[in-house]
């Protein structure tokens, strides 16, 4: 059965126990413990519930009976939790100096986020930064003079009309004119040179900043508070009801349904007809039993080895009771015997090789040997 299943289903059976209707298991978790099954349930309690109302009741499941083990009590959760937090604020200043600036942000500032987090946030002078937020413009009207001199006649055709300076466009005003210069005819004295002063006016315009737009950062670290919680987990170890019907976990069971044949099942007006037992089959008989041709030729090591070995102790055997030394005293008396036998019958030729009566030819053998 899939893990999900599985946890929703002992979900359920939690939830149906008549002892489980005070509390409720925020977790479970699916183990093992040796061949057994093991499911734990996980409990976060406050002060106000207690340990005692924990559901110990057995419950089926899937085929096995789970019965309560034991509870397990956790290290109480953190009562308080925190965070860093920083708040961008955005104001507007007629000066971009630091000190103007300043005077209009606080120090500190108190916060409160959408998730219940609090406290106290501080400003960071350095992340202080301002830029220009827009421009404006002014007019005003201007008036300038301009003189003109050595004019042959006051005539206004000597005079512009219109005159810039500084990127104002001026437009003739006025003039007044002025003697620069007479002549004598006939004892009076006739203007022939003027001065022209001319004033101008006109309308400057002016662009200037229109304020400064400030951005600063207040940072610090926040808290919020929870009420006090302790885990519990409660273990139940499964035992197999039946081994017999045990099913595959994630089998299931189809109903029977009422008036519905199967297909292997006859109807009940078909003839019934006696199918013909199978002839007895004689029992087979058994292989032989074979050695492995390496077992053969490990076998005829063996029996060689062991006749080697047997072989060496019998002649180790007989080298122990053999005297050496009485053999070499024998040999020689026996060829002292031949050559006085042969000294006493010169014409003798025959040798039967026999020794004489008075002892055995070879000394150190027994007459077991």
């Amino acid at each position: 059965m899939p893990y999900r299943k599985l946890c929703a289903a002992v979900m359920c059976a939690a939830f149906l126990t008549p002892s489980a209707l005070a509390l409720y298991p925020s977790e479970m978790q699916a183990g093992a413990v040796g061949s057994s099954p093991e499911l734990m349930k996980i409990y976060e309690l406050t002060p106000e519930d207690s340990p005692d109302d924990i559901p110990r009741d057995s419950f089926e499941l899937d085929g096995y009976k789970y019965s309560f083990f034991e509870i397990l009590r956790d290290t109480p959760l953190p009562t308080t939790e925190t965070k860093e937090h920083s708040e961008t604020v955005t104001l507007t200043s007629q000066s971009k100096d630091m000190e103007a600036i300043l005077s209009l942000l606080a120090t500190e500032k108190e916060c409160t986020t959408e998730d219940g987090y609090e406290g106290t946030l501080r400003l960071n002078v350095d992340s202080i930064h301002s830029e220009v937020a827009g421009y404006g413009s002014s007019s005003k009207k201007v008036s300038i003079t301009r003189r003109y001199p050595n004019l042959a006649d006051a005539d206004l055709e000597f005079i512009p009309k219109t005159t810039t300076e500084n990127g104002v466009t001026y437009t003739l005003g006025g003039v007044q004119w002025e003697t620069s210069n007479t002549t004598d005819v006939d004892g009076y004295a006739l203007t022939n040179r003027y001065t022209a002063v001319a004033t101008y006016s006109g309308t400057q315009k002016s662009k200037y900043v229109d304020g400064y737009s400030i951005r600063a950062t207040y940072s610090g670290i926040l808290s919020k508070s929870h009420t006090p919680v302790t885990r519990y987990t409660a273990i139940f170890v499964g035992k197999l009801i039946d081994p017999a019907v045990q099913r595959p976990a994630g089998s299931t069971v189809v109903p029977e349904v009422p008036g519905k044949v199967e297909e292997d099942e006859p109807p009940a007006d078909a003839p019934i007809v006696q199918e013909p037992e199978p002839p007895e089959q004689p029992p087979e008989a058994e292989p032989p039993l074979t050695v492995p041709m390496p077992w053969k030729e490990l076998l005829r090591f063996g029996l060689g080895a062991l006749a080697f070995v047997g072989g060496l102790a019998l002649v180790l055997h007989i080298g122990k009771r053999i005297d050496f030394q009485k053999l070499g005293n024998g040999l020689k008396k026996l060829r002292l015997r031949k050559e006085r036998r042969h000294e006493e019958e010169p014409d003798d030729d025959y040798d039967d090789g026999l020794p004489d009566d008075d002892g055995p030819v070879y000394p150190g053998f027994g007459a077991d040997v």
